[in-house]
């Protein structure tokens, strides 16, 4: 059980130096997310590759923030803060769609950082969906608007639950209950590695990147673009694991996928590609304006760089 008594604007206080307690809660939001995903569809969340969002002003928006960091609670369970600002960044968003949502009728879910957003048409009843959400997050979750408390997840050794895996590990002593002695939370490899099949840069035999074919026909500059978000989405959405180094292999797969497509592309060995381009496969985009041009370069991530995000 962890316990803050704290009068601030979000539901929960932490220690800022414990990351593994604000993805653990991260993990309790989440919940949130798989209960949504039930209620108004019958199948597995996944992430797709397209992450477009049709015209806006054609939906109401129900968004709840997460209550770690943006959530202001009063008693009528209603947030304050304005949803138009969160609109612009749904591009960068894993989105998920249901077409067999309420009589066929569109639903719209998607994550952004430390909150996430649902889309529905104005046909739909938004206090209904309210009162499900919060007589769920009180049952399920444990969570207390009063006294501020939320109570463990009580499994044994661990949960995959929407691209987190949570290992850990319990003792017991002589006549006493079993204590949580470690819990360590990393990205479900399985999980990403269904998401790069789905962006066809790996081989589905044996899991080796390959050269993306529908973006042959791009520049240098957009390919190594291209791939860049990928990683940049993944860093993004793990970045509180317990260490991004688990992310390495994801590097290793998107950076010789991006060095195989532009090896296709300008029909040369992958050997060639490193050596034009460099172990980090920097390229330069020139826009010319007039009688002078501006040089954009561009390259591929590297590990160490994910620790400024």
């Amino acid at each position: 059980m962890f316990k803050y008594k704290d009068k601030s604007s979000s539901f929960f206080r932490f220690f800022k130096k414990n990351s593994l307690l604000y993805l653990l809660y991260d993990i309790y939001y989440f919940e949130f997310d798989k209960f949504l995903v039930q209620i108004f569809s019958s199948y597995d969340p996944e992430f797709l590759e397209n992450s477009t969002i049709v015209d806006h002003r054609e939906f109401s928006t129900l968004r709840f923030l997460h209550y770690l960091y943006l959530r202001n609670w009063d008693q009528s369970f209603k947030t304050r803060i304005s949803a138009v600002k969160y609109i612009k960044p749904l591009r960068n968003v894993n989105s998920m769609l249901s077409r067999n949502l309420l009589s066929s009728i569109k639903f719209f879910y998607c994550r952004y950082l430390t909150h996430w957003i649902v889309l529905f048409p104005a046909s739909v009843d938004i206090s209904k969906i309210k009162s499900w959400i919060l007589e769920y997050m009180i049952s399920n979750i444990n969570a207390n608007t009063v006294s501020r408390t939320c109570k463990e997840i009580s499994v044994l050794t661990g949960f995959s639950f929407l691209g987190y895996s949570v290992k850990f590990s319990k003792t017991m002593a002589f006549n006493t209950p079993y204590i949580l002695t470690s819990l360590k939370i990393y990205p479900d490899k399985f999980c990403i590695l269904r998401s790069l099949l789905t962006k066809s840069v790996i081989s589905r035999e044996n899991f080796f990147p390959i050269a993306k074919r529908s973006w042959v026909n791009f520049s240098d500059y957009d390919i190594v673009l291209n791939f860049r978000r990928i990683i940049l989405d993944l860093v993004y959405y793990y970045k509180y694991s317990y260490s991004l180094k688990s992310l390495h292999f994801v590097l290793y797969l998107l950076k010789f996928s991006c060095a195989k497509t532009l090896a296709c592309k300008n029909r040369i060995t992958l050997t060639q590609v490193f050596n034009k381009y460099g172990s980090v496969l920097t390229t330069e985009k020139r826009i010319y304006m007039g009688d002078y041009h501006r040089v954009y370069s561009i390259s591929f991530p590297l590990l160490s760089e994910f620790k400024k995000i």
